[in-house]
């Protein structure tokens, strides 16, 4: 069975104008915050909260705070970059007309203020935080995204800040080093995945790719490695257990042939290495 547009429902917007009952619709606007890099942040900011010593109580709620603008964040990034992914991501839910932009805005608004009330009515740091997170996240959208460059940092540092947003009313230092390696392997996964999209980017933003063309690979490549060579140091400062380190022997050893191959290849592999932070985030998980 096809599934309409929302043009083709146009005549139903009157009975549905805030999309709640209407499952299908609801499912694409979930889809447009990606909820499976949203759930990637939820384990990140609870093991920042485990780390941390913070009650469990207190860090589920923390994690779906940042779970939530993490969503606001991916929404309003298809939103503003519509006209860049009907051409290289026509299926997405914004440009095949799957959602429209109206909705878009009330998911995106839902997702943000959801995110920024739970924050503050867990401490007004966490508050705080959350508001400054969402602002970031609007910036980059909006701005620094023409500028990917820098924007890779932006999106880079607000995936890091989860793990120290989860440990936020407790011992804080000891997210550091997590969230250091979690900024480091990401902003090296930001710029392979901007070398894979450097024809469709042509024209609407500047990526490292554009400006130094594929040595962006050799900068990629360094950085997850960087990240890849601190992954013993939680284990040994006994912040985590010996499930993470396993697992993440594992996936660092994955992630070190990859490399490898990148370099010989001069081609960019950012899929496996996406697949390698996610199963990262279940070596978190399993070192708590």
């Amino acid at each position: 069975m096809q599934i309409q547009t929302f043009k083709e429902e146009k005549g139903r917007e009157n009975i549905n104008p805030f999309f709640i009952y209407d499952s299908v619709k609801l499912k694409y606007l979930l889809s447009l915050g990606r909820p499976i890099n949203a759930l990637m942040v939820f384990f990140a900011a609870m093991v920042g909260g485990y780390i941390a010593d913070v009650p469990v109580s207190i860090a589920v709620w923390a994690a779906l705070s940042a779970a939530l603008i993490s969503m606001g964040a991916q929404a309003i990034n298809d939103y503003v970059d519509i006209e860049v992914d009907k051409r290289k991501r026509p299926h997405k839910p914004l440009p095949s007309g799957k959602v429209s932009p109206d909705d878009a805005k009330l998911a995106i608004a839902f997702y943000f203020l959801s995110g920024v009330v739970l924050g503050f009515l867990l401490s007004v740091y966490h508050g705080i935080i959350a508001v400054l997170a969402s602002l970031l996240a609007i910036f980059y959208s909006y701005k620094l995204q023409r500028w990917k460059f820098l924007g890779n940092i932006v999106v880079s540092l607000l995936t890091a800040l989860s793990i120290i947003y989860g440990g936020l009313l407790g011992n804080i230092t000891r997210t550091v080093l997590p969230a250091f390696i979690v900024f480091l392997v990401n902003w090296g996964r930001e710029i392979l995945k901007d070398v894979e999209d450097g024809d469709a980017d042509k024209g609407y933003k500047t990526t490292l790719y554009h400006l130094i063309g594929k040595d962006a690979i050799l900068i990629g490549s360094y950085l997850i490695a960087m990240g890849v060579l601190l992954v013993p140091i939680p284990y040994v400062l006994n912040l985590l257990g010996e499930g993470y380190i396993v697992i993440m022997g594992v996936v660092s050893l994955f992630t070190l042939w990859f490399i490898a191959k990148m370099l010989s290849e001069m081609r960019p592999y950012h899929n496996p290495i996406k697949a390698a932070m996610l199963v990262g985030i279940i070596a978190f998980a399993a070192g708590v």
